[in-house]
């Protein structure tokens, strides 16, 4: 499944919010897959689309210098 039908998934389930832990980018060997600022986006689309309010939460490999940009993209938040 990608992504965003896993959002559904747990839209449908009553999620309060949504933790996208999928790297931002690649900061381990081999690690699969990669999101990155396009990936965030998508998803944000995808569920704006979907009618989908919920909080979505960055997680995985981001760097303080990382957090501008990936909140330009519509994320919620970053832990």
């Amino acid at each position: 499944a990608n992504t965003f039908d896993d959002v559904k998934m747990h839209y449908k389930a009553g999620a309060d919010y949504i933790g996208v832990a999928v790297p931002f980018y690649y900061y381990k060997k081999d690690l699969s897959p990669v999101l990155g600022l396009e990936g965030y986006r998508s998803i944000i689309l995808q569920m704006k689309e979907a009618n989908i309010h919920l909080p979505i939460v960055a997680i995985g490999g981001i760097t303080l210098e990382d957090i501008p940009s990936i909140m330009e993209t519509g994320i919620t938040g970053i832990a």
